[in-house]
């Protein structure tokens, strides 16, 4: 499961879509919630590779979601509303389905 939300991690870094653009800080958080949540999925001798791999990438992530091209403000407050990774991960698949879609 850790595989595919890297996968939903990446398809919403990279794909773009409209709205008004997050702050700094809110980005920073879904980044952060995203990483934590799918480190908390990953197996153990998995994680710590993956935290590696996604905190290389936070910097781009956070530009991608400054400049509105990942998280609209209802995603953002679905992955805030998030109580657990499961709804975290279908919070990103709901953007993700947005995107291609």
């Amino acid at each position: 499961m850790g595989s595919r939300i890297v996968l939903a991690f990446l398809a919403v870094l990279i794909a773009s879509c409209s709205g008004k653009p997050l702050t700094q800080a809110e980005c920073r958080t879904v980044a952060s919630k995203e990483i934590d949540d799918a480190i908390s999925l990953a197996s153990p001798a998995d994680a710590p590779s993956l935290k590696e791999h996604l905190m290389r990438n936070a910097a781009s992530s956070t530009a991608q979601c400054l400049a509105g091209h990942t998280y609209q403000r209802h995603d953002y407050q679905c992955m805030i509303r998030a109580g657990n990774p499961r709804e975290t991960y279908e919070c990103i698949q709901e953007v993700s389905a947005r995107i291609y879609h």
